[in-house]
Formats: structure tokens, C-alpha cells, sequence
């Protein structure tokens, strides 16, 4: 066991932190539930793959469509020269 010590206040400081760091873990998980309704809801209605959903919206959302397209070009390239027979 380490010999570590802290004062009253900062231990009040960091426990105030952590519940900070606690909540803030909570809500990404309530939105991952909202994520995962929404993409659900896509598919059952556009039977649109849910898996599909989730990636148009993430790169919408980051404005990366360029660098997903140069992505998948190379994993294509990758892919006939490593796995065509």
C-alpha cells in the first residue's frame, strides 16, 4: 500500500470530480440507448441495416465522408491483393 495522503478539501475536491466523471459516464450511456432506439427504429421502418444507420449519421455528424470513402477504397485495394485467390 502506498504512503499516499491528501487533505480534507481536496479529498472533498476529488470526490466531487469523480461524481462529475461518474454522471458524465452515465449520460454516454443514455445516449448510446437513444442511438441504439433511433438505428433500430431505421431499420424496422427503412430496413436500412442498423449497423449502416449509426455510420451515416457518425459521418455526418464529424463531416468525414472524404476520409471514409478514401478508407474503404484502400481496404478494397487491400483486400483484392491480399484475399482474391
Amino acid at each position: 500500500m502506498s504512503d499516499m495522503t491528501i487533505n480534507i478539501a481536496d479529498k472533498q475536491k476529488f470526490k466531487m470530480l469523480i461524481e462529475e466523471i461518474i454522471k458524465a459516464l452515465q449520460r454516454i450511456e443514455d445516449e448510446k440507448l437513444v442511438v441504439k432506439d433511433m438505428s433500430e427504429a431505421i431499420e424496422s421502418q427503412f430496413e436500412i441495416k442498423k449497423s449502416v444507420a449509426v455510420k451515416l449519421a457518425r459521418t455526418i455528424h464529424k463531416s468525414n465522408f472524404d476520409d471514409i470513402k478514401e478508407e474503404n477504397e484502400y481496404f478494397e485495394e487491400l483486400y483484392e491483393l491480399i484475399a482474391r485467390k
